[in-house]
């Protein structure tokens, strides 16, 4: 859902994990 939002909105979206700490997900978006 965050991504087609991100995309309809002309930007991207990016995951990046470390084991036992968690996931960050960045939205990147054009202003």
């Amino acid at each position: 859902m965050a991504k087609e939002c991100a995309e309809k909105m002309g930007g991207r979206i990016s995951v990046t994990s470390k084991p036992k700490v968690g996931s960050t997900f960045t939205i990147h978006l054009p202003v």
